[in-house]
């Protein structure tokens, strides 16, 4: 997670390699968020206390789906002000899945992003 000096702006990245059979439910709770700010999911449209986000968190099973291994997402959080409907412009920012293969170092390195 990255977030931005001013808290306006913030990138969270979820990964899960391995697939469990009948997962509980997983709340990502953030850090570094302006509790007195509300934010928007970047595609989603729905409004989050900065509050909410670091005492409750989001529960990943609503941001998309995460069915088998190597999942993985990446979400923009961006701070709205209050009255304003226009949070976000366009683009997609719920990350599926890549294409990977393997560097000359041995690393994996991922080729093409899929956005859903």
């Amino acid at each position: 997670m990255v977030v931005s000096r001013d808290q306006r702006q913030s990138l969270v990245g979820f990964y899960r390699i391995l697939a469990r059979a009948n997962p509980p439910a997983t709340q990502l709770r953030l850090r570094g968020l302006n509790a007195e700010l509300e934010y928007t999911i970047r595609g989603s449209g729905e409004r989050f206390g900065g509050d909410e986000l670091m005492r409750v968190g989001i529960d990943v099973a609503r941001l998309g789906p995460m069915a088998g291994d190597f999942q993985s997402l990446l979400l923009e959080l961006r701070a709205v002000d209050p009255g304003r409907s226009d949070e976000i412009r366009a683009g997609p920012c719920l990350v599926a899945a890549g294409e990977q293969e393997e560097g000359r170092d041995g690393r994996r390195k991922l080729n093409r992003i899929d956005s859903i």
